[in-house]
């Protein structure tokens, strides 16, 4: 008798344990949705995208050598020197001379 509801504790024991698994892995599934998304809306150029980036390869490092789609953050663009040194030129045009009544 005490083998067989020391097998049954077992067996709810591992049922209990594949039930916390499985909700773990949802769960997990979950966090990765929501990563990938809040990620899909921005620049790759943006520091947000940046942290998060970081933060999935931190915590989802072998999918992260798998996920080949997802585009590594970028620094942003360097203005062009040129673009900063030039004015706006104003052309000026003369008035016509006002006539003198003569």
């Amino acid at each position: 008798m005490i083998f067989s509801q020391w097998r049954l504790e077992d067996k709810e024991a591992k049922a209990e344990a594949m039930q916390q698994q499985k909700l773990a892995q949802e769960e997990e599934n979950r966090e990765l949705e929501h990563l990938i998304g809040s990620m899909h809306d921005l620049s790759t150029h943006d520091p947000a995208y940046a942290a998060l980036y970081k933060w999935f390869t931190r915590c989802f490092p072998d999918l992260a050598k798998h996920f080949t789609w997802l585009p590594k953050p970028e620094p942003l663009p360097k203005p062009m020197q040129d673009a900063l040194l030039q004015r706006p030129v104003r052309v000026c045009q003369a008035q016509p001379a006002l006539s003198s009544p003569t």
